[in-house]
């Protein structure tokens, strides 16, 4: 037998026109439920003006991902990995941040309102006076 792959888990299946067909589909009608994208590696992903609301984003890693202009209002990211990510203008409102990694993100324009903040690490990441809640 050959020998299994330990990186396995470390390759990315989804394309981002794949992904952002699966939040489409997720996000519209009678039929709408928060994704559960728990555990992912979405580095580099471009999720620019995605509708996550409420999504289920712990462990899953964003680094360097685009989320500019993203909804994530009430979403879950428990350990999740943002380092380098670009969250411009995303509306992070109401969302669960626990151990969340923002090191060096673009948070300008990130609304934080009613967010539950413990042990987030922000070192350079940037802000400016539109960024809110923090």
């Amino acid at each position: 037998m050959g020998k299994i792959n330990s990186n396995i888990t470390q390759m990315r299946y989804l394309s981002d026109r794949d992904l952002r067909m699966l939040i489409a589909l997720a996000s519209i009608g009678e039929h709408y439920r928060p994704l559960n994208l728990q555990g992912l590696d979405l580095t580099g992903a471009d999720l620019s003006h995605a509708f996550l609301n409420h999504a289920n984003l712990t462990d899953v890693n964003l680094t360097n991902a685009n989320l500019e202009n993203a909804l994530l209002f009430g979403a879950y990211l428990h350990d999740a990995n943002l380092t380098g990510a670009n969250l411009r203008n995303a509306d992070l409102t109401n969302t669960y941040l626990r151990g969340a990694k923002f090191t060096n993100a673009d948070l300008r324009g990130t609304k934080f309102s009613g967010a539950l903040f413990k042990d987030n690490d922000f070192t350079g990441a940037r802000t400016d006076s539109s960024t809110s809640g923090l």
